[in-house]
């Protein structure tokens, strides 16, 4: 009686909270898929494969969609079990390896006792996963600048089909632009090199538009190696520039003590009393810094760099001189305008 009961309250709970149950889709092409998580937003579909990986989808692509019934249960292991526990035991597991491979990663890098051991067992993980690994750490802002370098030079290995080779082109691109660390910023170009990526420049040209600065210089450093005529248009109307010749400008940083030097008699009081009082003598002392710094027009000159680069031609520090030869230049009509960062 008290287990009928129980299915019964457990059947009442998944009746009341449809997200509990599982989902199946049919795609127009005919392939069935089974998982949790199902949303559809802006045109698209995600939800997480009854395996625990994520997927997205464009909605076009959904020929029908529906929850399991609350009874439902999957194969597993020797056993039955509702697909979202199934699915939740695989993100566990899956969340374990990757926190073992990150360390074996760290390892590799730090090239202590264990790294020959680590890069072993790195390397002999399904190529999906080690290259789930290798992204994460890229993208890891508390990474080491060691770590991120030998990450983005493991990317390069060309053995990813082709949806999953331009997710990883993608992510090296980004890092060759945003990396806020040269040294890894440089392992990104060269991995991209490495690929043989024949649309790579076309990758940096979007954050030449992009509001961040460092972006925009970074997109402009690695135009200068994989030189693209697509970026000229990019370049000669987005110019943003910081104006030298404009004086000087100084900061300073420091602090004030205020100390009693002395002290003053000074005499008061009535008519029938006199008074004397000691009167403190209040100075200070500063102390700090002046840093005086000359305005430069350091992204406007990693756009002339980047033209020079691009045109093999060379018209000076000046905008609008390259914006006349644009004008009637014939590469003009070779160009488009591939859009802004992010779309």
């Amino acid at each position: 009686m008290r287990s009928t009961w129980a299915a019964f309250t457990t059947l009442l709970v998944l009746l009341s909270c449809p997200s509990l149950l599982g989902d199946w889709v049919d795609l127009t092409s005919g392939v069935s898929l089974r998982g949790v998580d199902y949303k559809e937003q802006e045109g698209f579909v995600t939800f997480v494969l009854e395996d625990g990986k994520p997927i997205r989808l464009a909605k076009g692509m959904v020929a029908s969609h529906r929850k399991s019934a609350p009874d439902e249960k999957v194969e597993f292991r020797g056993g039955e079990v509702t697909l979202r526990e199934k699915v939740r035991i695989l993100r566990e597991e899956a969340a374990r390896r990757r926190k073992e491979s990150l360390r074996d990663l760290e390892a590799w890098a730090r090239g202590s006792g264990e790294a020959a051991a680590a890069e072993a067992r790195l390397r002999a993980l399904p190529v999906e996963e080690r290259h789930a690994c290798l992204s994460a750490a890229l993208l890891d802002k508390s990474k080491g600048k060691e770590v991120k370098v030998l990450a983005a030079r493991e990317l390069a290995a060309p053995d990813l089909d082709d949806r999953a080779a331009d997710r990883v082109r993608r992510l090296l691109a980004h890092g060759a632009v945003s990396d806020p660390q040269e040294p890894v910023r440089t392992a990104c170009l060269g991995s991209l090199k490495t690929l043989g990526d024949p649309g790579a420049a076309d990758r940096f040209i979007p954050y030449l538009e992009s509001p961040s600065s460092d972006q925009r210089i970074g997109a402009m450093r690695a135009l200068e190696e994989l030189p693209s005529v697509k970026a000229i248009p990019i370049l000669l109307g987005s110019a943003r520039l910081t104006w030298s010749g404009g004086g000087r400008s100084f900061f300073f940083q420091g602090e004030e003590r205020a100390y009693v030097a002395d002290y003053e008699l000074i005499s008061g009081g009535t008519g029938f009393s006199i008074v004397e009082v000691a009167d403190p003598v209040i100075s200070k002392v500063t102390t700090g810094v002046v840093l005086d710094v000359k305005v430069r027009r350091v992204e406007m000159e990693a756009r002339i760099r980047t033209l020079r680069k691009i045109v093999g031609r060379d018209f000076g520090p000046e905008i609008e001189r390259w914006r006349d030869w644009w004008r009637t230049s014939p590469e003009r009509t070779a160009s488009r305008n591939p859009g802004k960062a992010g779309d």
